[in-house]
């Protein structure tokens, strides 16, 4: 019988081997595990939870308003009927109304104030698209829209960027809405509440009288300080459409509500020093524009999980872009230097032929702001879009004309079509945009 002693330096060896291995499979389905967490979290888990908010929603607002009868007894039906007897109405004919509704509605009367007032922390398009929404619940509510929106410099939001507003007044002309005299009384400022965000959505959507619900007292005011775009749900509300916006729709309201509230002010020596162009030069002719593709870079999320500009590139070329539409496509991006070190030698060739920025980033704030909204003016002249998921940058300068189709790419590089008409919010957890746009769309 033969014994074989195996020393223990050997044994040792084999146990720190063993180790490392068993370390290096835990790192790895570590990787497997959080890209398949990203997969079902942004792809699946949150369109359930989405309705399951729909129906919580619903359940919360019945027991807090229960005295309160809603213009719908069909519970079966609460999301899904439709107003009948509805007109269609021609799109210049629309123009000439929506124009009709925001002129009448500026030399009114009101009973009452509503206040945009955001935080500096919400992005230039974030308070666009809520304050766009909040006009429409001016219009149908009879309120004064009074826009709280002072300067504020930039700091840094983290170690990604820089975020700051710039004064309303030096950015935009419509005074209709910011001048002094629009101001609540100082006792109406200090008794002001804000929006009840818990039933917020579902009063928008079903109510029959908004006042009373929205906890909108008469000769008072109420603050909203979020939201991103909730506008299409009011459209959609069968009281309200009805009573203020029968025929009406928002693809032909949005671009008239945006330059409304949101022209462009001139120049002039009281405005903040600009820096050189950190999008494109602004340009006053026509532009020409198949495509425009969105590349957001600074957001809070590690760096290997940053989709390259590749993909981007793909789905504009799964849609239909051609080589010949390369002269004619439009990159905006906060960080153009990451754009192309991610990119590959075949992606770089294509961006050589393509209208790249000039700088390297965007500011957020008094020294961007106007770049910013300019490029919404100018790219909205452009016929299809790519946008990053989770920027709503990109829903300004889609919905500005109603660009037509749009695509998403998601967390995974995935390329989606958005299938709504209305305002892409890209804040959003689904294909569907945001909450208030996914219920919109069940709407329909």
């Amino acid at each position: 019988m033969v014994v074989v002693v195996v020393p223990y330096k050997k044994r040792r060896m084999t146990t720190t081997t063993t180790i490392i291995l068993f370390a290096l499979v835990l790192l790895l389905l570590f990787y497997a595990g959080e890209l398949i967490f990203w997969n079902l979290l942004y792809n699946h888990a949150f369109s359930a939870m989405k309705i399951f908010y729909i129906l919580n929603t619903k359940i919360q607002c019945d027991i807090i308003k229960k005295n309160i009868q809603h213009n719908n007894n069909n519970n079966n039906n609460y999301y899904h009927s439709s107003l009948k007897n509805t007109t269609t109405i021609p799109e210049k004919i629309q123009t000439t109304t929506w124009e009709s509704l925001i002129t009448n509605h500026v030399s009114s009367k009101h009973n009452g104030w509503l206040i945009a007032r955001h935080p500096v922390e919400l992005g230039l398009c974030n308070r666009i698209l809520d304050i766009t929404s909040l006009l429409i619940l001016a219009i149908a509510t009879n309120r004064t829209l009074w826009i709280d929106w002072e300067e504020h410099p930039q700091y840094y939001l983290n170690e990604w960027e820089t975020i700051g507003m710039t004064k309303f007044d030096q950015l935009f002309n419509s005074s209709s809405f910011n001048k002094p005299e629009l101001k609540p009384p100082e006792d109406v400022l200090k008794r002001a509440k804000h929006f009840d965000k818990s039933c917020f959505i579902h009063h928008i959507a079903v109510s029959n009288d908004l006042d009373a619900d929205l906890l909108m007292h008469k000769e008072e005011a109420i603050i909203s300080d979020g939201y991103d775009w909730w506008g299409g749900l009011l459209l959609k509300n069968r009281h309200y459409k009805q009573s203020h916006f029968n025929g009406l729709n928002f693809s032909t309201g949005f671009p008239i509500l945006f330059k409304t509230l949101f022209g462009l002010a001139p120049l002039s020596s009281s405005s903040p020093l600009l820096p050189l162009p950190l999008l494109h030069p602004v340009v006053q002719e026509p532009v020409e524009c198949n495509w425009v593709i969105q590349y957001r870079v600074k957001r809070p999320r590690p760096k290997w999980l940053l989709i390259p500009i590749d993909n981007f590139i793909n789905c504009a070329k799964s849609k239909g872009m051609t080589p010949q539409d390369y002269k004619k496509t439009w990159i905006v991006t906060d960080d153009v230097n990451a754009l192309l070190e991610h990119a590959s030698p075949q992606s770089r060739h294509i961006l050589s032929s393509m209208n790249l920025p000039l700088q390297n980033e965007s500011c957020r704030g008094p020294c961007g702001d106007r770049v910013a909204v300019e490029t919404m003016y100018k790219l909205s002249q452009c016929k299809r879009a790519v946008l990053t998921f989770g920027s709503s940058f990109g829903s300004c300068i889609t919905s500005l004309a109603g660009i037509r189709p749009v695509y998403r790419v998601g967390r995974l590089g995935e390329c989606d079509e958005f299938p709504s008409d209305e305002p892409y919010d890209m804040n959003t957890v689904s294909k569907f945009g945001n909450t208030a746009t996914y219920i919109s769309s069940t709407l329909d």
